[in-house]
C-alpha cells in the first residue's frame, strides 16, 4: 500500500536517498550489527561454559537437568527424550526461537569439541565464517563423542524412572554408591551361583564404567522401543491376529 503522506521521490534525490540507505547499512554492520553479533557470541560462549559445567557436575546434575525440563514445560517448550542438553540450554536462554535453537546448539556442540580453550567464542565463530556457515558445514551427523554423550544423558534420564529387575536390596556399608557422581549409581558384578541364586562379588563407583553401562542401557532401550514400534505396525498386527485365529481353529 502506498503511503500518500510520503514525500515523492525525484530523479535528482533518488540516488542520494539510495546512497543514504547504503550508508545506513554500512553503519549498521559496523556499529549496531557488529555489537549485536558480539553480544550473541558472548551469550553462546556462556551457554557453552554452562553446558560444560553441567557435564562435570559431581552432585545434583540429574536434579538440575530435571528442573530445566520442568521449567521448559512451564514455558510451553517441552523436551523430547532425544532432546540434547545443549538444545535445552539454548531454549531456556533464547526462548522459543524455532530452528535457531538447533543452529545455536550446533554451534555450541562444535565449539565444545573443536574450540581451543584459549580461543574466544567470537574468534572461533568468525574464523569459521559465522554461525550459519558452522551450521552448514556441520554435516548433521554427530561425532562418536557426541553420540556417546547423548546415550549417557538418555540413560541417566531413563534409569531415574526405570522399573527394577530386582528391588528392595539392603545396601551394606561396602555396597554404597559414591554420592560424588551425583546419580546415586554404582556398577556391580554379579555371579550366578550353583544353587541358582546370585552373589555380588564386585562393585565400582568408577564414572567411566557407570557411563559405559548407562550408554549400553540407553542403546538397548532405544532398540527395544524401535522393535516395539515395528511390531505394533498395522501389517504386523493383522498378521499376528490371523496367525492367532488360525492356531485357535486348529485346536
Amino acid at each position: 500500500m502506498i503511503n500518500t503522506n510520503t514525500n515523492a521521490i525525484t530523479l535528482d534525490n533518488a540516488l542520494f536517498t539510495l546512497s543514504d540507505i547504503e550508508t545506513a547499512r554500512i553503519n549498521w554492520e559496523a556499529g549496531s550489527y557488529k555489537k549485536s553479533n558480539e553480544e550473541l557470541y558472548s551469550v553462546l560462549d556462556r551457554c557453552q561454559t554452562f553446558y560444560q559445567q553441567i557435564k562435570i557436575m559431581k552432585a545434583g546434575k540429574r536434579k538440575l537437568i530435571k528442573t530445566i525440563d520442568v521449567m521448559l514445560i512451564e514455558r510451553g517448550m517441552p523436551s523430547q527424550k532425544n532432546t540434547s542438553l545443549t538444545t535445552k540450554v539454548v531454549r531456556f536462554v533464547f526462548g522459543d526461537c524455532g530452528k535457531r535453537a538447533f543452529t545455536y546448539a550446533t554451534v555450541i556442540n562444535v565449539a565444545d569439541l573443536e574450540k581451543p580453550d584459549t580461543q574466544s567464542m567470537h574468534a572461533f565463530i568468525t574464523d569459521r565464517g559465522g554461525i550459519e556457515e558452522i551450521r552448514k558445514t556441520a554435516n548433521g551427523q554427530p561425532s562418536q563423542k557426541e553420540k556417546r554423550a547423548k546415550l549417557i544423558e538418555g540413560g541417566e534420564e531413563r534409569v531415574a524412572s526405570a522399573q527394577p529387575l530386582l528391588g528392595g536390596i539392603t545396601l551394606i556399608d561396602d555396597l554404597q554408591p559414591d554420592n560424588d557422581n551425583g546419580l546415586e549409581l554404582m556398577a556391580v558384578l554379579m555371579r550366578k551361583d550353583a544353587d541358582g541364586t546370585g552373589s555380588i562379588v564386585y562393585r565400582s563407583n568408577n564414572e567411566t564404567i557407570i557411563n559405559s553401562l548407562l550408554a549400553a542401557y540407553e542403546r538397548d532401550a532405544i532398540a527395544d522401543d524401535e522393535n516395539a514400534t515395528t511390531d505394533a505396525a498395522p501389517g504386523k498386527a493383522a498378521t499376528s491376529r490371523a496367525a492367532t485365529i488360525k492356531e485357535a481353529a486348529a485346536v
